[in-house]
């Protein structure tokens, strides 16, 4: 019975040492023994591309007539002749808005964590990281509209002729508007994130002599294409008339009072506007507390290749490398895993199983040495 359970106990302990898998995005080499080689490799290779064609054509004929004139009073014997022509209003609009695009690519993944520690002596202990990100953003837009506006108001060509007594023509005011708003046309915005997650490497509590590299390369690549085409005709054209007016041959006095013509034309085209915004997608992260003593020298702020507007632009790719401690593992994950693989950590499994078994063994002379009372025929069948 003794027996059995030491047998379970040691089973139980091999299932506990046992490493455990940790996710891509948090890569750890820990725990390996003295003398060990650890080497965990990573390609990762992230492709986005958005493509928008937009394609409009648009013909618009817009006509508007007005007319209050054109009248006649002639060979009238008795009395006064009057004519009176009301005013005379046209008003046309034609409003366009086509080819709106839009995209936005977001970024500020999580970091990725990174860290080689508590390993043991003259061990080796390597972590290759390779992050490509390639964002591709094709528009284009491309639209051609033709406007053809034609408006007529009139109030005049009135005639009183051959008239005994006097006469009075008084033709109408005009007011004319023609307005013409072309856009928003081929509009494009664009917001693509150039930055990474960013990388928390940490090397620390490794044996003496042991050599610990952690060697990060990060490769950004945006490019943003944007087309903007637009052939715009705006044909606008008004008549307005409140003369050609005509009173002949009459006996008595004769009064001609034309109106007045306001006309206004007003086109406004507003055509091919790109808004790209590609930003580091940089968070600043809290680091944890740390004692007075051990808290690094701040790094001091960028003085080359940096961006007025922003943080130095080398912060928006590149990569690194650090060096830091062992074991015996090994692991490696294909292109686009790093954020899905499941890495084994592993250790140097004949030391704990040599341990154990030594352990068993020395359980099992414990337990011969209180039974050596008994008679030798009961030591025997015991074990």
């Amino acid at each position: 019975m003794i027996i059995k359970k030491l047998v379970s106990l040691f089973i139980v302990l091999v299932l506990l040492i046992n490493p455990t898998s940790v996710f891509a995005d948090e890569m750890s080499i820990s725990g390996n023994g003295e003398g060990s080689s650890s080497n965990v490799n990573i390609q990762s290779f992230a492709t986005n591309t958005v493509e928008q064609n937009n394609q409009a054509e648009v013909n618009n004929d817009v006509s508007a007539d007005t007319n209050t004139g054109e009248n006649q009073a002639s060979d009238n014997t008795g009395g006064d002749t009057n004519i009176n022509t009301g005013n005379a209003e046209v008003v046309l609009g034609v409003e366009n808005t086509m080819n709106l695009s839009s995209a936005e690519i977001g970024c500020c993944p999580s970091p990725t964590e990174v860290e080689i520690k508590n390993n043991g002596n003259d061990s080796s202990n390597t972590i290759n990281l390779d992050l490509t990100n390639t964002t591709t953003v094709n528009v284009n837009n491309d639209a051609t509209i033709t406007n053809n506006i034609y408006g007529y108001a009139n109030t005049g060509e009135n005639e009183a002729n051959d008239n005994g007594g006097n006469v009075i023509i008084n033709t109408g005011d005009i007011y004319g508007k023609i307005f013409v708003d072309n856009g928003p046309i081929n509009v494009a915005h664009v917001s693509a994130g150039t930055g990474g997650g960013g990388l928390l490497a940490s090397i620390s509590g490794n044996g003496s002599g042991s050599v610990n590299d952690i060697f990060f390369n990060q490769n950004l690549n945006t490019d943003v294409r944007v087309n903007n085409n637009a052939d715009i005709k705006n044909i606008l054209s008004f008549y307005a008339n409140t003369g050609k007016n005509k009173a002949n041959g009459n006996l008595g006095n004769v009064l001609i009072d034309t109106g007045d013509i306001l006309v206004d034309i007003f086109v406004k085209n507003t055509v091919n506007l790109s808004f790209v915004d590609v930003n580091c997608c940089q968070n600043p992260q809290n680091p944890p507390p740390c004692p007075e003593s051990e808290c690094p020298t701040p790094t001091p702020p960028c003085t080359e290749n940096c961006n007025p507007s922003g943080p130095c632009v080398s912060d928006c790719g590149g990569g690194g490398n650090g060096g830091g401690g062992g074991g015996d593992s090994a692991g490696a994950a294909g292109p686009a895993a790093v954020l899905g693989a499941v890495l084994p950590a592993t250790g140097g499994y004949d030391l704990i199983f040599l341990t154990l078994a030594g352990l068993l063994f020395i359980a099992s002379g414990i337990m011969l040495r209180r039974q050596s009372n008994k008679p030798l025929s009961q030591v025997f069948a015991f074990v």
